[in-house]
């Protein structure tokens, strides 16, 4: 897990010099999240060659801890933006 990234725009880029890398960028749109509350989590089972990246808005457990957590009142809104773009070997 990696974490601490603001909410304006928050990135990761992983890069396999003999394939294809992965940049995976996420960004709050509308609405409140506190400071340093993105994170990215990946998870990974070699042996069946399988990669998943999982952009988080929040803390682990946040929903029990109610620590950075997403919280609307009526009429509000969030909006959170996940993008992944390939990454070609040089």
């Amino acid at each position: 897990m990696l974490g601490g990234y603001r909410a304006e725009n928050a990135f990761v880029e992983l890069r396999d010099t003999a394939s294809v890398g992965m940049r995976t960028q996420q960004r709050v749109i509308k609405g409140r999240l506190p400071d340093s509350a993105l994170r990215f989590v990946f998870w990974a089972e070699p042996a069946h060659r399988y990669f998943c990246p999982e952009p988080w808005a929040g803390e682990p457990d946040s929903l029990n801890s109610r620590t950075a957590t997403v919280e609307l009142g009526p009429s509000e809104e969030f909006v959170w933006e996940n993008e992944l773009t390939p990454l070609v070997a040089r």
